[in-house]
């Protein structure tokens, strides 16, 4: 019993050591020393600003400026900037007349002024100093692009005087011309004759005129006649703030209807006499465009110190109109 206690104790004695934990064996290592860096300090980033993209430039056609030029159908139009009472009239513009005479005087002589402007000059006999007379109201006039029919219509020219002659165009202006002048004084002398021809070859014949309630002086000479545009009906229609008044010819045989239909304005008075404009609702007859150049001075001289707005055909634009296409001179001729 006692070797079976024994063999008992080392065969426990045996199983602890084989369930006994192994060494832990702990690796001895050099230590490397750490090497002290310098800090390096923290920049602070500024956020640059948000750059808003440029807004994209949309190109736009250059409108038109005056004195531009284009041509249509063969005519060369200049872009006109008018300046009227009642702000700018714009529009592209041929030449339709150019410096006809509203009183022809080629081949004639008048008396010459003195330079006080009062008197005639006289030679040194005392008989009165003669010179060349010259033309008088040289009057242009310009017709606007898509006006009725205008393509057709190449100019209006005047048949010049080549010699001392008036027929009865000419005799009605001069007429008319020296009545508030001279046959206010009654049946006139010679010497009042003389000093208003002078004066008339001088530009020193003033009228006044109305238009509503703006008051113009036109001088009428060599040098002052009258500038009158030719434009489109439709922007021609009366308002109050563009100055246009409509009118119409009384025509025989035709219902009112059908009587032709002018829209007409004053535009003041320049250097070069009388602006104004003039539209028709229709094709002009030829008697009609014989109208356009003299219509306002006409209408001027018929109502000297008068008011002109509303005005219409005046018997003495009839009388004018007349006389304005015989086989006699003056002539105002329709180049088609």
């Amino acid at each position: 019993m006692k070797n079976k206690y024994i063999v008992i104790v080392l065969l426990f004695t045996f199983i602890l050591a084989s369930c006994a934990p192994a060494a832990i064996v702990v690796k001895t290592e050099t230590t490397i020393p750490t090497s002290t860096f310098t800090p390096v300090p923290t920049v602070t980033m500024t956020p640059s600003p948000t750059i808003e993209p440029s807004p994209t430039v949309v190109p736009t056609e250059a409108g038109p400026k005056a004195g531009d030029t284009k041509v249509e159908n063969g005519f060369t139009y200049a872009y006109k900037e008018i300046k009227t009472p009642e702000g700018e009239y714009k529009g592209w513009f041929r030449p339709l007349a150019v410096n006809i005479p509203l009183h022809d005087r080629g081949g004639s002589y008048s008396p010459t002024l003195n330079p006080d402007g009062q008197t005639v000059a006289t030679n040194s006999d005392g008989s009165v100093a003669w010179q060349a007379a010259k033309n008088l109201g040289p009057t242009n006039v310009y017709i606007e692009l898509g006006v009725a029919n205008e393509q057709a219509i190449r100019a209006i020219t005047h048949t010049p005087h080549t010699e001392f002659f008036e027929n009865m165009y000419d005799v009605t202006i001069a007429t008319r011309l020296d009545e508030d002048f001279v046959q206010a004084r009654g049946i006139p002398p010679v010497a009042v004759q003389n000093l208003f021809n002078a004066k008339l070859q001088n530009g020193k014949i003033a009228y006044n005129f109305l238009d509503g309630q703006t008051p113009y002086t036109w001088v009428v000479g060599p040098d002052s006649g009258a500038t009158i545009y030719v434009v489109n009906y439709d922007n021609a229609a009366p308002a109050p703030d563009n100055g246009f008044w409509e009118w119409l010819i009384p025509t025989v045989g035709k219902p009112r209807s059908d009587w032709p239909k002018f829209r007409t304005a004053f535009w003041g008075v320049d250097g070069h006499g009388i602006i104004g404009a003039i539209a028709s609702e229709k094709p002009m007859s030829d008697e009609e465009l014989r109208m356009i150049p003299i219509w306002h001075e006409a209408t001027v001289i018929g109502n000297h110190d008068k008011d002109v707005h509303g005005s219409g055909l005046s018997i003495f634009l009839q009388m004018l109109l007349q006389y304005s296409h015989t086989k006699e001179l003056p002539q105002l001729n329709i180049e088609k």
